[in-house]
């Protein structure tokens, strides 16, 4: 998923700036919606109103620690139960009702998300990635100044055709991670290397790692103004973002403002709306902004008393540490592609008892052809937990299809 930016002219004051997310890609085009809050460049920042309002045809989403809301849908949840970034059932089964109901509710695929500052860090990104997932990949966020819109990559559908990359060779990405008592960034380059298949690569420009403080987002600031000498704009363009589990959702927010100061700095100001587009995987060894590695299963085999959904669904909740498996073979080849037919035992309380690879549910010449990768992804697999059987075990093959997002 591509996204596009463009200039920005809101008023943030440096006392908000405590860490750094987000992304800019290039090319903006789209005027803002009416209601988006627009703020003369000034260094002070107004009150912020009661409720800022941003007008869209997409559905409206609001978390806070005891629930969340889909229009006038109230969902209850706990997000101090949410350990790491997945899919938020509840939220996902309304924006799919919703869509069912009213298909033309999420046709724009927007939706107006806002989210408590107090929500930890990992159920706030967990929200907006099972948003995006659900239908709204665009996601409009408010910060106490200005509304901005969050791009969120989605794997391509498969068989679908790559997006040609229109973006310039030279643009600088960073990497952010919000640590408890540090901030660490590092500011890449893009680089397009000549050959068949056009294939860009990163580079470091400079990494950092500073004590949150008072003084946090102005170095942040004066670092990425330094290292968009001369590169495309607007710089950066894209943003990695990973924090700690004592990060919250006012550390993200609160912290767009040093990227937006660096980004008018070099651009001398502007009106618009901010577009940004944001991972929230760690700095892989691909540009951001490329399609994300596709996993797709194939045909499920079950052999004993337990739905094949069910399988089907804890499996597609876990897809992420399979992910994390195939990005490590990437790093050492970016075309290594293939299928993994995984075989494993069920047992009477829902635990995986045995799993290995099924080469004879593979052909030779459709293998991923990387043992480390196949040895990592088995062993994710034997760490999961399924509904409990009726009447014995369950022998399941699932396999599953590896693709690079480009």
């Amino acid at each position: 998923m591509d996204a596009t930016s463009c200039r920005v002219n809101i008023t943030l004051h440096p006392s908000f700036f405590i860490a750094l997310c987000a992304a800019f890609a290039t090319g903006c085009s789209q005027a803002a919606p009416k209601n988006a809050t627009q703020a003369p460049i000034v260094d002070t920042s107004p009150p912020a109103p009661a409720k800022p309002d941003v007008d869209i045809d997409g559905p409206r989403i609001r978390a806070t620690l005891t629930e969340i809301e889909v229009n006038d849908r109230v969902l209850e949840w706990n997000p101090a139960s949410v350990d790491r970034i997945q899919n938020i059932k509840p939220l996902f089964d309304a924006l799919n009702t919703l869509r069912t109901a009213k298909p033309q509710a999420l046709q724009s695929g927007e939706c107006a998300v806002e989210i408590a500052p107090d929500v930890p860090f990992v159920a706030a990104a967990s929200v907006l990635q099972t948003s995006a997932f659900a239908g709204c990949p665009t996601a409009w966020i408010s910060t106490k100044s200005a509304w901005i819109k969050l791009q969120m990559p989605l794997p391509r559908p498969p068989g679908a055709a790559p997006t040609p990359d229109d973006k310039p060779s030279g643009r600088r990405q960073l990497a952010l991670h919000i640590g408890a008592n540090q901030i660490n960034w590092e500011i890449v380059t893009v680089v397009r290397r000549p050959g068949p298949r056009n294939r860009e690569e990163l580079e470091p420009v400079s990494n950092r790692a500073v004590a949150r403080d008072a003084k946090t987002s102005a170095e942040m600031t004066s670092s990425m103004m330094e290292a968009c000498k001369g590169a495309p704009q607007p710089c950066p363009d894209g943003s990695w973002l990973t924090a700690d589990a004592s990060a919250h959702w006012s550390d993200v927010t609160n912290a767009l403002g040093a990227i937006i100061v660096a980004q008018r700095n070099a651009t001398r100001g502007g009106t618009g709306v901010m577009e940004l587009h944001v991972s929230f995987r760690p700095r892989g060894n691909r540009p951001l902004g490329e399609q994300p590695p596709a996993i797709r299963m194939g045909a499920t085999s079950v052999s004993g008393r337990l739905p094949p959904s069910e399988i089907q669904r804890v499996m597609r909740e876990n897809f992420g540490a399979f992910r994390k498996c195939y990005e490590n073979g990437l790093k050492k080849n970016p075309d290594l592609k293939g299928r993994v037919a995984l075989r494993f035992v069920i047992d009477r309380d829902g635990r995986v008892s045995h799993a290995s690879e099924d080469l004879a549910h593979t052909p030779a010449d459709e293998q991923l052809p990387d043992e480390q990768v196949k040895a990592c992804i088995v062993n994710a697999l034997r760490g999961l937990e399924f509904p409990q059987p009726e009447g014995g075990i369950v022998t399941v093959v699932y396999p599953i299809m590896f693709s690079a997002g480009d």
